[in-house]
């Protein structure tokens, strides 16, 4: 599996951990977030834990030739998980590729 480690002044880029799973699944429930992910229409019911779960699972056991690189984005003061996104359909003959990116926050502060 492709992996991706970046360290900023304020944020770290890393893999993805079954830690994520809470968040991931509040993100994914998030109707703001659903408006504006242009992959979809916006879910009829939210994404249970265990879809996520299956989810994420997916993510952690790409195999190694998969055309993706998923990362977590953490702030790095605390390492709290703030956002997440893929590198897909990598092609670097023609130096092109996807990405996707999704920021969540804590609405309650």
């Amino acid at each position: 599996m492709k992996t991706l480690h970046i360290c900023t002044e304020r944020l770290t880029l890393k893999p993805h951990t079954q830690d994520n799973l809470k968040w991931l699944n509040t993100l994914f429930n998030d109707v703001d977030e659903q408006y504006f992910d242009g992959d979809d229409p916006p879910k009829g019911e939210p994404e249970t834990l265990e879809e996520t779960d299956r989810l994420l699972r997916r993510i952690l056991n790409r195999p190694p030739d998969a055309n993706i690189i998923d990362y977590a984005i953490h702030r790095k003061e605390d390492d709290a998980i703030i956002g997440c996104g893929m590198i897909a359909h990598i092609d670097s003959y023609n130096r092109r590729c996807e990405l996707g990116i999704g920021l969540g926050y804590d609405k309650q502060n």
